[in-house]
């Protein structure tokens, strides 16, 4: 049986509850066997009798605080993250004159929502709540809203950003800095927390994945001198770009430390 929800809503204080469909997919999925789970993550239509619903999904990598199943958890973790950009506008972009270009405002906010959805995902695994109650009930609204509270933040940002002094965005670079490397050296410390953080890295689309192994490896960011190798050089994109995803991925390397210091 799928464990019940938690969450009351507002207006009336009842509880959330799943779609009849869900809650009856869910209760097939927790008598399947995980590998034939595993299989049917891979069927992408709808319309197919073996697609698992994003709702059930969430149930099932929720359930997962249970156990050390890290290959589970992380094929469930690749697939939300892929449909997750799936229902949200693409970046990329023709430009005006041809050229294959890139929304950057439609980057930042799809990055923003993927950072939201696993923060809160690390704290449900941490600490059950109901935060992701309504990814199990209506999972693409929950996904737009998350969307449209991106936005809203968008704005928010660039207001600040335009307020702050060079000390203040030179010491938040400096951390970021700081974080990852200290992150990165605690996990490759340990076996499993390594390969984990591989299998990560390896779901992620072409130009980040590089950026990730480029970042591991120690390049340089960006630089001033006209010789030297960086990752914005090489991978053709800007400083800013670069250090996004970064920041980004620091946020689900915190939740792979989170996960190995429980188990």
């Amino acid at each position: 049986m799928a464990t019940p929800l938690t969450k009351r809503r507002k207006r009336d204080q009842s509880l959330y509850t799943r779609p009849a469909e869900i809650e009856a997919s869910i209760d097939r999925l927790l008598a399947t066997p995980r590998a034939e789970i595993l299989e049917r993550l891979l069927v992408r239509s709808r319309t197919d009798p073996d697609h698992i619903p994003s709702e059930a999904i969430i149930h099932l990598i929720r359930a997962t605080r249970s156990d050390n199943d890290h290959a589970y958890f992380d094929a469930l973790y690749a697939e939300l993250l892929r449909r997750i950009a799936r229902v949200l506008p693409r970046a990329e972009e023709r430009t005006s004159d041809g050229r294959d270009g890139k929304n950057v405002s439609r980057e930042q906010v799809r990055d923003d929502v993927a950072d939201k959805f696993t923060e809160a995902l690390a704290e449900d695994l941490n600490h059950q709540g109901d935060a992701l109650d309504i990814f199990e009930c209506r999972f693409d609204y929950a996904i737009d809203k998350l969307r449209s509270s991106a936005w809203r933040r968008l704005g928010t940002e660039r207001d600040r950003r335009d307020i702050k002094t060079v000390e203040e965005l030179s010491l938040a670079v400096e951390n970021g800095d700081k974080e990852f490397l200290a992150l990165r050296d605690k996990l490759f410390s340990d076996p499993t927390s390594r390969i984990r953080l591989h299998a990560m890295i390896d779901s992620l689309q072409d130009k980040d994945r590089r950026i990730m192994q480029m970042l591991i490896a120690d390049f340089t960011i960006h630089s001033t001198k006209p010789d030297e190798v960086t990752i914005s050089g090489v991978l053709g994109c800007d400083e800013s770009t670069v250090r996004n995803r970064r920041d980004a991925f620091i946020k689900a390397m915190r939740a792979v430390g989170s996960a190995e210091d429980k188990s």
